[in-house]
Formats: structure tokens, C-alpha cells, sequence
């Protein structure tokens, strides 16, 4: 039985939102995996404009289209090849249901892998669709790196191909991404703190004490806040002595991060001027409360020391989920974090 052919197939994914200011990156990267029996090898980027992969998806792949205008905007940008890839030219291996990826980014300083996203033919304010066609690989190969590399430099050329031309199919054939000037402004966050005045080592009463959140935006926002993870670990609050002023516990802290996969409930809707407020316990009795070390009779501090929320938008927490959800447009992308304003430092007594 012969055996299968080879094939390639492309996934794009992208940032939602390019600014032109380029103050943050924006990354168009096309993810590549192989169906194959056996490993196959081909040049990422070549002079040769029919060899490599960039160089075919720019020249007879890709296109970036205006969405008001029809118009085609040309982003992609061929690589330059250095003095050093004429001796030893970039080629990539990729092994059966792996995944291997190219990048194109904004970065004015790319990465030694990456390659150039042009952003001066886009304008400010718009809505922008990339597509990939299908297209075949001229020239592929079964044999190893080394086994290609030391053809070429003894024949000054590459081995023949493998036949027929290597298919590439595309899964996700479209992707969107809308254009603006500069990054948002992070809306203003302030946070009061109210506790009891004792702390019962025993728990009993249960403390409970409360984080009044307001946002002084002018509209409405959406912010990664994942409160729920926050509520039942208390990892933005710290308890110092009052005395020394020193944390009983320095592992209380944690700001979260932004890597995903998002849950409606990881995200807080807040409404201008409207205070949301969090009721919150600390439970001396359960184990690993890094409230072990308290001392009855002994007076404490609960601060919020510096946070932050990674991300945030003006978008509804509907529409967060729709590309929230979505592994290829779903990366919330980069904004400025909102840093959390609290200057209370609220003081209670550890009782038995």
C-alpha cells in the first residue's frame, strides 16, 4: 500500500485590536501542522520566491482587506535574507499531528524568528479582515536537516523535491482585527477597606470584613478582576503587625495573570461612580490561612498593598465571552493594567 501523502494545514490566529502607535505588539501568527507518516522538512524563506513558505504566503497566499473600502492592503512584509542563510538557509522540520508556528509582528525590534507586519498603508478607526488561500509547497523533503544542508553544500543547490507538491490547507481561512491610534487611558479604580475591630483566633464570630471597588471611568467597563478566585484565597490583602509593620504572611499576594482560559465569572462589570462591594472572610482555623501566627492580644493591620488588573475594556461582559471563547481571535490582547488605588490600612485585635 502506498503510503499517504503529506499535508500541511494552516490556522491563523491574531490580536483583536492593532495600535498604530505601536506601543504594544500586535502578532499575525499561522499556526502549521503535519499530516504525515514521517517527518518532513521544506525553507521557511528564500529568495527563491516558489521555495519558501513566508515567501509564498505573501507573494500568493495572504491578503488583508479593508472591510469598509474592499480595499487589499498589503501588511506582510518578505524577509531579507542575511549573508549567513545564504550558507545555512532557514528551513523547518515539522513531525506528524505537531504544531509549529511563524510569526509576523509589529515589533520594531522582532525577534530572530520573526518576520515584519507593516502597518503604513492602515488607517486609524477601521476594521480590517486577513485571509489565507490554500496553496501548495514546491519543494519538500523527507531527509533530515543535516542530510539537506550537506547536499546543498556540495551541490550548491537543494536535493530534488519529493513528489507531488505538498498541499497546504487553511482550517480557519479568515481572521479580523480592528485599527486604532494609541492605547486606551486605564480608567481610575479607588478601594476602601472596613473590618471589626477583633479577629477571633477560634472563629467565632467569623470575620468578615469588606473591599468597596469604585471606577471613576467615564463609562461603563469591563475588567479581568477573577474575583472568585480572589475571594476564597484573600491573595490581595496583606495582615501586618502593627508593631513592626512586617507581614505575618508574605505569600498572601497574588495579581492573577492573563493567560487564560476566561469563565464569565473571571470578569467584572462596573458601572461609573457605583461602588461594587465584596464581602470577604479570613478564617484563622483553616489550615495554610498564613494566619497561623497571630497572637491573642496582639493588634494587626489589613492593607491592600499595590494591585493590579490585567486587563479590561469598554466592551460588555457579552462580548468579552464571544472572543473571550475563541482559541484564534480570543487573546484579550494588550492594555494598560488598571492599577488599584487603596490607601487604607485598617487596624483590628486578635482575640481568643
Amino acid at each position: 500500500m502506498a503510503p499517504k501523502v503529506p499535508r500541511i494545514e494552516v490556522r491563523l490566529q491574531a490580536d483583536r485590536v492593532l495600535y498604530l502607535s505601536r506601543k504594544t505588539r500586535f502578532s499575525l501568527v499561522f499556526f502549521i501542522t503535519l499530516n504525515s507518516e514521517k517527518p518532513v522538512t521544506f525553507v521557511k524563506a528564500s529568495r527563491d520566491l516558489g521555495m519558501g513558505l513566508v515567501n509564498q504566503l505573501i507573494t500568493q497566499s495572504v491578503e488583508c482587506v479593508d472591510a469598509e473600502s474592499g480595499e487589499v492592503v498589503p501588511v506582510l512584509t518578505a524577509p531579507t535574507e542575511k549573508k549567513s542563510e545564504e550558507e545555512s538557509p532557514s528551513i523547518m522540520t515539522l513531525y506528524d499531528r505537531r504544531s509549529d508556528y511563524l510569526t509576523f509582528t509589529t515589533d520594531s525590534t522582532p525577534r530572530e524568528y520573526e518576520f515584519i507586519f507593516e502597518t503604513n498603508k492602515l488607517q486609524s478607526d477601521r476594521s480590517y479582515t486577513i485571509r489565507c488561500h490554500p496553496l501548495t509547497l514546491r519543494w519538500w523533503s523527507h531527509d533530515s536537516q543535516a542530510d539537506i544542508l550537506s547536499y546543498r553544500a556540495s551541490h550548491g543547490e537543494f536535493p530534488p523535491s519529493e513528489t507531488p507538491p505538498l498541499p497546504c490547507s487553511v482550517t480557519r481561512n479568515e481572521i479580523s482585527f480592528s485599527t486604532r491610534n494609541d492605547l486606551p487611558q486605564p480608567p481610575a479604580i479607588t478601594v476602601s477597606l472596613s473590618v471589626p475591630s477583633t479577629l477571633s483566633l477560634s472563629n467565632n464570630p467569623p470575620f468578615r470584613f469588606t473591599m468597596t471597588f469604585t471606577s471613576h471611568a467615564p463609562r461603563p467597563i469591563t475588567a479581568l478582576a477573577e474575583r472568585d478566585n480572589v475571594e476564597t484565597s484573600n491573595k490581595d490583602v496583606k495582615i501586618l503587625s502593627s508593631e513592626t509593620k512586617l507581614p505575618i504572611d508574605s505569600d498572601l499576594v497574588d495579581d492573577g495573570n492573563i493567560s487564560g482560559p476566561w469563565r464569565r465569572e473571571d470578569f467584572l462589570r462596573m458601572e461609573p461612580e457605583e461602588p461594587y462591594v465584596e464581602s470577604r472572610a479570613l478564617d484563622p482555623t483553616k489550615a495554610y490561612s498564613g494566619l497561623e501566627n497571630l497572637k491573642v492580644g496582639e493588634e494587626y493591620i489589613l492593607r491592600m498593598p499595590d494591585s493590579q488588573w490585567s486587563w479590561w475594556s469598554e466592551d460588555s461582559v457579552d462580548e468579552v465571552m464571544r472572543y473571550a471563547g475563541d482559541r484564534d481571535s480570543g487573546r484579550l490582547g494588550h492594555v494598560p493594567s488598571i492599577e488599584l488605588v487603596c490607601h487604607d490600612e485598617v487596624k483590628f485585635r486578635a482575640v481568643d
